[in-house]
């Protein structure tokens, strides 16, 4: 093997590793490539509410409820005016 294929194969694999950590440490990239498989199939509400519920799932290790929690915005759908 020749140098320049040595070294090649070694950026490849440190691009992957890279590439591995950044979807095992930034939830996102979960899903995202959830929600893109759906919507590939046609799921588009299914993908949707499945990159919803997980986003949330990780937002409430950063906020979560307490008793004295109210509802500050409605939760009605607003379709513009």
């Amino acid at each position: 093997m020749t140098n320049q294929t040595t070294m090649l194969r070694e950026i490849i694999e440190e691009h992957s590793d890279r590439i591995k950590n950044m979807k095992k440490y930034y939830p996102y990239f979960r899903l995202a490539e959830t929600s893109l498989a759906q919507y590939r199939e046609g799921q588009f509400a299914e993908g949707l509410a499945e990159a919803v519920e997980a986003a949330g799932e990780k937002l409430k290790a950063f906020f979560p409820i307490s008793s004295d929690d109210i509802n500050e915005q409605p939760d009605e759908i607003s379709f513009g005016k």
